[in-house]
């Protein structure tokens, strides 16, 4: 049974110029996700409980999560929780649909309690991934962020 969202629901959709299997291909693959994502991927085992995880080496794990749904193509769904805090896990959700030679991205993080110190996180980080994702597929390159 699928948890009611009580809490905020960060949301974003983008058109992306670039066919649906590039955007799938760019949301499950590990070397392409490292270009345009805050934290590089350990670790992506693409099917229902499979583990995702986001950090530097497997010491140092960032982010963690667990694979809720996938529908090839159409819809990844997982977990998401933030190693270093004690908030509970929540879900990120991205849809593809086609239109024509381009594709809509839906991309929804959604079942926090409140807003607390992940959705503060999520709220700058999601807008910084996506504006690389859609650069990246559109252009070839990434945002040329300043260094920290």
């Amino acid at each position: 049974m699928e948890k009611a969202n009580e809490g905020p629901v960060f949301y974003r959709g983008v058109y992306i110029d670039a066919p649906a299997e590039k955007v799938w291909e760019a949301l499950t693959t590990p070397e392409i996700i490292n270009q345009y994502y805050l934290r590089p991927i350990h670790t992506l085992e693409l099917k229902k409980g499979g583990k995702i995880l986001y950090g530097e080496d497997g010491k140092n794990i960032r982010i963690s999560g667990e694979i809720l749904e996938i529908e090839e193509m159409k819809k990844l769904a997982h977990s998401f929780s933030f190693t270093s805090l004690s908030d509970p896990p929540t879900r990120v959700t991205y849809e593809i649909g086609e239109m024509g030679e381009m594709a809509l991205l839906k991309w929804t993080h959604d079942q926090f309690p409140e807003e607390n110190k992940s959705y503060q996180n999520i709220s700058y980080g999601w807008d910084v991934i996506l504006s690389n994702l859609k650069t990246l597929l559109e252009t070839g390159k990434v945002l040329p962020w300043p260094k920290e």
